[in-house]
């Protein structure tokens, strides 16, 4: 199997950001046309970019943009062509947010490049 190298999982990491970031913006300026107070709908739009975007475009496509730009894929198991449940693909979000730094220590101190995400029933590959 195939690990990823820190620097390509961090520029994925970049160029999602990179690309939420200008959606976000993008909505905001969009939003600010109307003479109504959005900030509800904002902060809404804002969470469901945030929290959804990754576990979405994982499920539908197997990667995010920035994951299909470095040339990763997310994968159920070790199966090519299996798709990965929605479920599954949020509740690796939810820990890959609260323990995203343990990743950045397993990587760097595992020979293969694993980090503790191997223990979820998926694999980038």
């Amino acid at each position: 199997m195939l690990f990823s190298l820190l620097i390509q999982r961090v520029k994925a990491f970049i160029i999602d950001w990179a690309l939420l970031l200008v959606t976000m913006f993008v909505l905001g300026y969009f939003l600010a046309q109307f003479n109504e107070d959005l900030t509800i709908l904002r902060t809404f739009l804002f969470l469901l970019l945030l929290f959804f975007y990754e576990p979405l475009m994982i499920t539908f496509s197997g990667a995010t943009l920035g994951q299909h730009t470095i040339g990763f894929l997310m994968i159920r198991n070790n199966d090519l062509k299996g798709r990965v449940p929605f479920i599954s693909s949020f509740v690796r979000f939810i820990v890959k947010i609260l323990l995203g730094w343990l990743s950045f220590i397993t990587i760097s101190a595992s020979k293969k490049r694993e980090d503790y995400m191997i223990w979820f029933p998926i694999r980038l590959w």
